[in-house]
């Protein structure tokens, strides 16, 4: 499991001691507010408070800071301080929750040395904490999916994947089809985001698999995923059979399918103008591909023996301007096959 995965389980946790109905601070001015329950709810957990004077400022924007301490005690994560040290900008008050973000691959920062910790958090930046919390950050990124909303194109370049596939599973919510993605965040908003996210993240987290799937053509024969537990999924096909496997090693599988289609949207050009390194990433990414036990083909030569025959191609194949368009994939492919490196299984 990657680093940054938090189980789809820990909001479990929550949902077995958080109701609508719990013992919650009576906070003098959300009584008017839609988020009334959802404060009411984190705040009998101490996920959020409120002010001395008995107030929970619904309207008040929220921090990164702040945001990052909703965060982190909603996901129970354990106080790091010392991940947050190279932030120059971060209180001492903030930094055990903007480490413990860090510390699992939820935050960057803005730049290395600054957080922004007192910057209002926008709805991007929200929506790409989840993502990253959810560890779906490097699966969005490989789904590569467009965005319905009507302003996808003000979202910023940092988050549009991450925006995308949260549209996707159902987790980016819009206002009449515009997702407002610089919009900064209320308190208000922030604790009905909190809430959903960690009463909910089961069935986003599945809906990511689904999703996932999907997308993935080589899933051809997959209708659907259904998580049994924090360690299985069943895989419903369209004949009719099922299967079930393990979470992590469907993770893995995913991934690994992911990264071979993803080869399609790349062309001749991208691979002149990549270094040896990356070169070598794309040829190694191909061949495990095909070695895999769920590839559709079956690889008839050694692993570097089918690296060395296809770099060879494809330097020789866009050594000049011609065929700079051509997908990668399909190049490969075509070459592998009329080469009898790969057979259909």
């Amino acid at each position: 499991m990657k680093k940054g995965f938090i189980s789809l389980f820990v909001a479990l946790i929550l949902l077995a001691s958080t109701n609508l109905t719990a013992f919650a601070a009576s906070f003098t001015d959300i009584g008017g507010t839609y988020a009334k329950p959802y404060i009411e709810a984190l705040s009998s957990k101490n996920i959020i408070s409120g002010y001395n004077d008995g107030t929970y400022r619904p309207q008040e924007k929220v921090t990164r800071a702040q945001f990052a301490k909703m965060l982190a005690l909603a996901l129970e994560l354990p106080e790091r301080p010392e991940s947050a040290s190279e932030f120059k900008d971060v209180k001492d008050w903030a930094d055990r929750y903007v480490g413990a973000l860090v510390d699992f691959g939820i935050t960057k920062g803005i730049r290395p040395d600054f957080f922004g910790a007192d910057n209002p958090i926008t709805r991007q930046e929200m929506v790409v904490m989840f993502i990253r919390a959810m560890g779906m950050e490097d699966y969005a990124h490989l789904a590569n999916l467009w965005s319905d909303f009507e302003d996808e194109d003000k979202i910023s370049q940092f988050a549009y994947t991450h925006v995308a596939f949260a549209e996707q599973i159902g987790f980016a919510e819009g206002n009449k089809n515009y997702f407002m993605p610089t919009q900064t965040a209320d308190r208000a908003a922030a604790a009905k985001w909190i809430y959903n996210f960690t009463i909910d993240e089961d069935k986003y987290f599945e809906n990511s698999l689904n999703v996932l799937a999907f997308n993935t053509v080589t899933l051809e024969n997959l209708e659907s995923v259904k998580v049994i537990d924090d360690t299985t999924v069943q895989l419903i096909n369209f004949d009719g059979t099922t299967e079930n496997h393990n979470l992590g090693q469907f993770l893995d599988e995913l991934m690994v399918r992911l990264n071979y289609e993803y080869l399609y949207f790349l062309d001749g050009s991208f691979w002149m103008d990549s270094n040896a390194s990356v070169k070598d990433e794309i040829l190694q990414t191909t061949v495990t591909f095909w070695e895999s036990e769920y590839s559709s083909y079956t690889l008839k030569v050694s692993s570097a023996d089918a690296k060395s025959q296809l770099k060879d191609h494809l330097n020789t194949q866009y050594a000049n301007d011609n065929n700079l368009e051509y997908s990668l994939l399909e190049d490969m492919e075509t070459f592998a096959k009329n080469k009898g490196l790969i057979v259909p299984k």
